[in-house]
């Protein structure tokens, strides 16, 4: 391995090395600091992950063996916890009232059902594990995602906190109604596009071609849930947006009338 990618790698070990120790090792009520530490952890993981796409075998098996040892340390250091990127959720478009004004500019949305979710998440050993979201996790994303951004798509790359490019509106009205985050999806008025398209599905009542999904980091533990063994979600940690997509993992949906 050359030496700049020696450094590269080095460096982005370090950043990610003290971002878990920053995240972890901060009191659960002091949210603010854990929402910016959890942006530092995506960014080092990011890092550490263009390393493994870009450098040598010899890179590659350095990048691994460093993402499972800060795995390690973020057990360690919350006895079983884990933070995690989740770019899933059980949300659609709520089509029931279709469009709060009718003009195609506001769209009432489910942004995640609690439950379980439809995808799974890597634990650190490299096992995939169900996932699993108490009702006062999404107790705490309905309270996070008031005003945040709504998105024509999730990332290729990290949670796209870089890419203003993919932000098309913001959500509002976020609140539970039984089990589930309902919300209110604003366009702005530069997004013809997507309100063309969505008022074409609505009137072929074809909305449910569309979904959304959140992008968010949560605080998971390996448990059981409802006699089942699952990463149980322990804390929000950041919410970062909700995405456009086609097919969500944990409840989010246009809401419709049928």
């Amino acid at each position: 391995m050359s030496f700049d990618t020696q450094v590269e790698v080095l460096t982005a070990e370090m950043e990610l090395r003290v971002a878990y120790q920053l995240f972890y090792g901060t009191p659960a009520s002091d949210s603010s600091r854990r929402i910016d530490y959890a942006g530092k952890v995506l960014r080092a993981e990011t890092r550490m992950k263009w390393a493994l796409r870009s450098h040598s075998a010899d890179g590659r098996r350095l990048v691994l063996e460093t993402l499972t040892q800060m795995a390690e340390l973020a057990e360690g250091l919350t006895r079983g916890a884990m933070l995690c990127a989740v770019k899933q959720s059980r949300a659609n478009f709520l089509a029931r009232e279709a469009s709060d004004s009718g003009d195609g500019w506001t769209w009432p949305v489910q942004v995640m059902q609690a439950g379980w979710a439809h995808g799974t998440i890597e634990a650190p050993e490299g096992k995939a594990m169900p996932h699993y979201y108490p009702v006062e996790i999404a107790a705490q994303v309905a309270e996070a995602a008031n005003g945040a951004r709504f998105r024509r798509k999730h990332p290729p790359i990290g949670d796209g906190n870089d890419s203003p490019e993919l932000t098309a509106g913001f959500i509002s009205d976020t609140r539970m109604q039984d089990s589930a985050v309902l919300a209110t999806v604003n366009l702005l008025k530069s997004e013809e596009g997507i309100r063309s398209t969505l008022l074409a599905a609505q009137e072929a009542n074809k909305l449910d071609l569309f979904s959304v999904s959140i992008m968010a980091y949560f605080g998971f533990k390996k448990s059981q849930a409802e006699g089942r063994p699952a990463l149980v979600a322990t804390s929000l940690g950041r919410f970062v947006g909700l995405d456009m997509c086609a097919e969500p993992g944990a409840g989010g949906r246009f809401l419709t009338e049928n």
